[in-house]
């Protein structure tokens, strides 16, 4: 009887580490509850710093609010960004309800497409954390060299390494 149990014990622990890497993606609505707005300079914080109290991953998603006759969303490059370009947008958006999925690490400009409302503070930069953490940097001496062989380890590999093994010692154990 108890060798059933730990069987069913090993299973849940299995499906629990399998799940935990699986889990969706977060939604974020982009200045909270006001949503995506040209600033009155009454305003408690900036879009930036919204988003520097939000940790992104790759694949959550960026919900803009907004009114779809006075604003829009445009996805900018970081030279547009700083200049409020408007001219040229790797991506335009103007539903009004907008969700923008975030498919990579990195940086990621946006800026209102109304007419002066950037210059008046509607931007907002994004960093999305890279799904890799580096366990191990090389020295300066072995970057200069070239050595990339102590480069570090990618999390998302370890997982699935540690998945897999966890997934043939269930087998094992159901087996018997």
């Amino acid at each position: 009887m108890a060798y059933c149990q730990w069987k069913w014990l090993a299973l849940a622990v299995c499906l629990a580490v399998c799940w935990n890497g699986s889990v969706g993606s977060n939604q974020f609505r982009v200045g909270g509850p006001r949503g995506w707005f040209e600033p009155t300079g009454n305003e408690t914080e900036t879009y930036n710093q919204w988003a520097e109290r939000n940790r992104f991953q790759v694949n959550d998603n960026l919900y803009f609010k907004y009114n779809p006759d006075e604003d829009s969303v445009l996805l900018v490059t970081n030279e547009s960004y700083y200049s409020c370009n408007t001219s040229n947008p790797i991506a335009s958006y103007s539903d009004g309800n907008t969700v923008i999925k975030l498919r990579r690490p990195g940086p990621f400009f946006f800026i209102s497409g109304a007419p002066g409302h950037c210059a008046n503070g509607q931007k907002l930069i994004t960093v999305v954390l890279s799904p890799y953490i580096h366990v191990v940097s090389p020295s300066p001496s072995q970057a200069s060299n070239g050595d990339s062989n102590t480069a570090g380890t990618s999390f998302s590999s370890t997982y699935n390494l540690v998945s897999a093994i966890t997934i043939a010692l269930l087998s094992l154990v159901m087996a018997f």
